[in-house]
């Protein structure tokens, strides 16, 4: 299609496994923050170019996906896992981090 019809036509709803909302913080519910986008448009396109870039890494994981705001204009973090501890998570970020990307670990002590 041209580019202006292509504007117009509707974003495919977000997969199935992407939740929106707060981040969980029950046990096991430690998670790992991979980027911030600043559309909701933009949330999985930034999730299929990071599964793409660290397949062994994200092919298991879900997203989680929870809306933030900084001096009144939205954002939207990108967050995968429900670790078990702190550790678990920080060494999961150290090996995203070596590729490359960004990785912090939230939620735990």
């Amino acid at each position: 299609p041209s580019a202006q019809a292509a504007a117009r036509l509707p974003l495919p709803p977000p997969p199935p496994q992407a939740e929106i909302g707060p981040a969980p913080r029950a046990e096991g519910g430690i998670q790992v923050q991979l980027a911030a986008v600043g559309s909701e448009a933009a949330v999985q396109a930034e999730w299929t170019r990071l599964r793409s870039r660290m397949p062994d890494l994200l092919a298991d994981q879900t997203l989680t996906v929870s809306r933030g705001e900084r001096e009144g204009q939205p954002f939207w973090r990108l967050r995968t896992g429900r670790f078990a501890d702190p550790a678990a998570a920080r060494g999961f970020c150290e090996r995203v981090r070596a590729r490359g990307f960004t990785c912090f670990v939230v939620g735990g002590s």
